[in-house]
C-alpha cells in the first residue's frame, strides 16, 4: 500500500499529518510502516531525528528521498510490489 500526502502550497499541515498518520497505524496496526521524505525541507525527517534525541522509541525508519538519489524508484515493478504490499508506505512530497 503506498499512501502519498502532497501539495504544491507550503504551511498546509501536510507533513504533520503524514506524521500523525504514520504514528497511527504504527500504533495501532501490525503492518509494517515505510516513510519516504520527499519533501525539499525534509521536515518529516528532521522531526523523526529529534524524537531521537528524546529516546522516543522508533515505530519506523524515514527514508530521504532527493536529487542526489539517482531515481529512488525508477523500477516500476518496484513500485507495483510496494503498492500491492501489506507494508504500508507513506510518502510525504
Amino acid at each position: 500500500m503506498i499512501i502519498t500526502f502532497g501539495t504544491q502550497k507550503g504551511g498546509t499541515g501536510k507533513t504533520t499529518l503524514a506524521i500523525a498518520f504514520a504514528n497511527y497505524v504504527a500504533m495501532s496496526s501490525e503492518r509494517k510502516v515505510n516513510v519516504f521524505d520527499f519533501d525539499f525541507q525534509k521536515s518529516f525527517y528532521h522531526k523523526w531525528k529529534e524524537d531521537e534525541l528524546l529516546e522516543i522509541p522508533k515505530l519506523y525508519d524515514v527514508e530521504i528521498i532527493d536529487e542526489e538519489n539517482e531515481q529512488p524508484f525508477s523500477d516500476f515493478e518496484h513500485l507495483i510490489e510496494m503498492k500491492e504490499s501489506e507494508d504500508v508506505n507513506v510518502f510525504d512530497l
